[in-house]
């Protein structure tokens, strides 16, 4: 009787330790999951601002939107062609971001690294 008390013994404490080496990895598991989410949530504010910094630097001055076949001055502001070509007939040959003489906007080229660059997106 007393050696079947003593294996009914080892078999529990055999399962205990068995139980909390599971219940060990399990929070060694939630632990990880919860790194990896904290982690991407950390990730998230910081990619925003550039996303936003990134279509400011995109967009034209006069329509507000991404450049559609982006025109550059001679100053380095760009435009959508259509919108550069549009304030040239009513400003002339002023950059309508900060009024610096260029050369005529109504014979603007689309700068094609700028506009290869957008279509990436």
């Amino acid at each position: 009787i007393r050696q079947e008390e003593e294996k009914s013994a080892e078999k529990k404490k055999k399962k205990k330790r068995e139980m909390k080496t599971e219940t060990q990895e399990e929070e060694k598991k939630k632990g990880k999951e919860e790194k990896i989410m904290s982690e991407q949530k950390s990730s998230t504010p910081v990619v925003l601002p550039c996303i936003d910094k990134l279509r400011d630097e995109l967009s034209c001055a006069i329509c507000l939107e991404i450049c559609f076949e982006p025109s550059t001055t001679t100053c380095g502001h760009s435009f959508c062609k259509k919108c550069l070509r549009s304030a040239a007939d009513k400003c002339g040959r002023k950059c309508p971001k900060c009024r610096q003489l260029i050369g005529n906007g109504r014979y603007c080229t689309v700068n094609t690294v700028l506009w290869n660059t957008i279509q990436l997106l």
